[in-house]
């Protein structure tokens, strides 16, 4: 979420991986304005603000069209916070800390997709992303995300020219607001969820773990439930 400006020069015919990252828990109403405030700088993350600003009709079109779907009753009053702050209505989010994820997930989404752009504009310059990363003596090989990353993946994999970027970086971070409803509605009826990550540097303790969770499944989820 860093707004530090990296211009990385790649070597010709290099290959290149691009991972996207996890949800940022800690995002603040500084950070926030700080991306409200680059997008609005430069006309070429127009789409990406009025995306942002389009949200709360997206919402009540899926709360009308999609009754199965659950939401908060908190859920439009944030969105309209958010839009707010990104026309610039006012200053600053109102909406309280920790960001609700149906807020938080498409700010996260919307900041990779423009550090996409930033970054293959910047090692690129001219570019005509993504596909067009190949003609300039790079090589897109792969494009990961983890956890919510895997929806700005998916937007830059699956573009092949400005225009299907757009259209599938408006879809990604829509997305990103659909899940966070659904999160949302699950924590306030079951309680926080949580997020748990394990690694391994040896294949003894790989053994150990596939041990654990086979044998001591419900132990694991007990614990975690309590």
């Amino acid at each position: 979420m860093s707004n530090t400006q990296i211009r990385p020069e790649i070597p010709q015919q290099s290959p290149l991986f691009l991972l996207f990252g996890p949800l940022a828990r800690g995002l603040d109403h500084d950070t926030v304005t700080k991306l409200r405030d680059g997008l609005a700088a430069d006309k070429k993350y127009e789409w990406i603000l009025r995306t942002v600003s389009s949200l709360p009709e997206d919402w009540k079109t899926i709360q009308s069209s999609a009754e199965d779907i659950p939401t908060t009753s908190s859920g439009l009053k944030s969105l309209e916070d958010l839009r707010d702050a990104f026309d610039q209505t006012v200053e600053q989010l109102s909406t309280a800390l920790p960001l609700p994820n149906t807020v938080l997930i498409p700010l996260v989404v919307a900041s990779h997709l423009s550090q996409f752009m930033r970054f293959a504009e910047e090692t690129t310059p001219g570019v005509k992303y993504p596909a067009g990363l190949s003609s300039h003596g790079v090589r897109l090989t792969q494009v990961v995300g983890f956890c919510i990353g895997t929806l700005a993946a998916f937007a830059v994999s699956s573009s092949r020219s400005r225009a299907e970027f757009e259209h599938n970086g408006s879809v990604a971070i829509r997305l990103g607001m659909l899940i966070g409803m659904a999160v949302d509605a699950q924590d306030e009826a079951l309680g926080p969820s949580g997020c748990l990550s394990i690694i391994w540097n040896s294949k003894k303790q790989e053994e150990d773990l596939v041990t654990i969770l086979r044998d001591d499944a419900e132990v694991i989820l007990l614990s975690l439930s309590g």
